[in-house]
Parts: C-alpha cells; structure tokens; sequence
C-alpha cells in the first residue's frame, strides 16, 4: 500500500502528530500556499492549510506559517526537515502575527502528493 503514496512526514498538525504529504497553490496575492493532505487507502483528505494568507506580497516561494492554530512545534519540525528557512521577521495580520519563511521548493516537491505534480515541478 505504501508504494503507491508518496513520501510523507510526521508533523505537529493541530499540536497532533501525523503523517502527511503537501500540495502548493497560490492565494489570489501570488504568496505561495502549503496544503496538507492526509494519506488513506483511497488516495489523499485534505487537511488544511499550515500557511496564512496575508495582505503583504512576500517574495517568491516565501509563506507566513500559521503558528497560532499549529503551534512552533509545527515550525521546529519543518526547520529540522530543512524545508524551510526563517526570513526573520513576523507578519501581522489582524490578531495573528505569524513568521514568514522561504520554502525550499526542492525539498517540498519530495512531499507534494502525485495528483501536484504541475506546481511543484
């Protein structure tokens, strides 16, 4: 069964750990979106989104990962992974004020689930 998915990594969705894979998209301001799928014996649930649409354009392939939901557990993983790196600095957003990060691009198509294949090529 698991060949036929590919690779996923466990992290803190919600401060739950659980194996997922992503796909990328775009918010209507061009900043990039990460969305989690969880994998079934069916293909893919999505389940969220771990990134934060804001009002701010960040530069190519960066996101404000939602820490408020997730939690920073959620941001040391994806750091220990090395898929992304901190820009350091915060985007505000109404009450929210989450960390921006450059996605590495290469690393996160690893994840992408097969169906993305287009965005993360």
């Amino acid at each position: 069964m698991l060949k036929r998915f590919t690779k996923t990594v466990k992290l803190p969705i919600r401060k739950t750990p659980i194996r997922v894979a992503f796909s990328l998209a775009k918010y209507p301001n061009g900043n990039t979106a990460i969305r989690v799928h969880r994998p079934t014996l069916f293909g893919y649930d999505q389940y969220g989104d771990i990134t934060r649409m804001t009002t701010m354009k960040l530069g190519e392939n960066c996101a404000c990962i939602d820490t408020t939901v997730h939690g920073h557990e959620l941001v040391e993983q994806l750091e220990k992974l090395k898929l992304v790196t901190c820009m350091g600095y915060y985007v505000v957003r109404g009450a929210y004020k989450c960390p921006a990060f450059v996605l590495d691009m290469e690393k996160l198509k690893q994840y992408c689930i097969p169906t993305d294949a287009i965005n993360c090529a």
